[in-house]
């Protein structure tokens, strides 16, 4: 009795197992036939705690605007782009965020490959090496700067910043990511904290199975929702001349990751250049209300880096060029904000004013 007792209960779990299995699979499979679900590209790392799977090769897909599709290919450094070519005489390095990375466009058209593909047809030997990840705020960036760039021997180093939402991503106490590492600062010295727990399991597994991830991407937007501060793309507290002391003390540690960059770029014989990119709302400052100030950012740290370092402050130039096309949504993509291809070729056409062999004095 005992025996067929056991018997028993070991079938109806392999059958649990067997159903289990079969739902496990047809949800895999729905959302991978009926979802706009990609893979995730990102792994750790036990030196710049996060960057893309080396070698990676798959479509992206953006799920703020699911008709934005792009095959993307990481190199074996884990980066994206083509292999690092090192022999070059002239070297830039490119740090920043998704609109350096730009997954939503062929890396040809990225103002990345743009610059190289221009320098080179001047005869150029140059090498332009794009270190940036998304989801990263100025502070991953400058470990990415620290631990990866400063190793290659560049000439020049260029970070971009997002007013958007590098404020936040800086911060511990504005950010919710509790598996990123941050700085804080302690009697005017930075300090990095290590993270507080490692890169779940759970988005881990999520690199193998589409599933996983469509399940991370309701759960990251439902988290996003719960963290008010965290919701950067409407925070009025960005441009509030009186912010909360969080977003005082935000706005303390991007001047001093700013400074920070600068200052280590100059030991090391390398130019230092700051890119400032705006969050399109910003182009239409009359829509503002009293008491909020659209250039804020923009102002707080052109101020910082007077007389230490070129910055770039794309807000007044995407303003003139779009009065003069007279339309919206030509520099970015429409519901997702990232540069379009044009945006791409805007940003190569200014860079290329201040970059080449023989613009090394800036």
């Amino acid at each position: 009795m005992k025996k067929n007792r056991c018997k028993s209960i070991a079938i109806n779990l392999l059958l649990l197992t067997a159903v289990s299995g079969v739902i496990l699979v047809s949800f895999e499979m729905g959302v991978r036939l009926f979802s706009d679900t990609c893979p995730i590209f990102k792994v750790a790392d036990s030196e710049v705690y996060i960057k893309y799977a080396p070698g990676m090769k798959a479509r992206y897909i953006s799920q703020a605007n699911p008709s934005v599709r792009t095959d993307i290919r990481i190199n074996q450094n884990g980066y994206r782009g083509p292999e690092w070519d090192l022999t070059r005489a002239y070297k830039i390095v490119f740090l920043g965020d998704s609109f350096t990375a730009a997954f939503e466009v062929p890396y040809e058209k990225t103002f990345v490959a743009g610059v190289e593909a221009d320098l080179k047809s001047r005869g150029e030997d140059v090498a332009c090496i794009n270190l940036a990840i998304d989801g990263t705020g100025t502070g991953m960036q400058l470990i990415q700067f620290e631990r990866v760039a400063l190793s290659l021997k560049p000439d020049v180093a260029l970070l971009q910043v997002f007013v958007g939402n590098d404020f936040v991503d800086n911060s511990q106490e504005l950010n919710w990511k509790r598996y990123y590492p941050y700085w804080t600062q302690v009697d005017d010295e930075l300090q990095l904290l290590e993270p507080e727990i490692g890169i779940p399991v759970f988005m881990k597994l999520a690199r193998y199975s589409y599933g996983l991830v469509y399940m991370y991407n309701q759960y990251r937007k439902l988290r996003i929702k719960s963290v008010n501060a965290a919701v950067h793309m409407e925070c009025p507290e960005l441009y509030d001349e009186t912010p909360p002391p969080a977003w005082e003390r935000s706005y303390a540690l991007m001047m001093a990751l700013l400074e920070r960059f600068v200052a280590k770029a100059k030991e090391n014989g390398i130019q230092p250049i700051v890119l400032i990119v705006p969050k399109a709302e910003q182009l239409e400052a009359a829509a503002f209300p009293q008491g909020y100030n659209p250039r804020r950012p923009q102002d707080s740290i052109l101020k910082a880096m007077a007389g230490k370092a070129l910055c770039i402050d794309l807000l007044p130039l995407l303003q003139e060029e779009t009065a003069r096309r007279e339309g919206p949504y030509w520099w970015n993509i429409p519901h997702d904000g990232h540069f379009s291809e044009e945006g791409h070729a805007f940003v190569k056409s200014v860079l290329l004013k201040y970059l080449g062999n023989d613009k090394t004095d800036l």
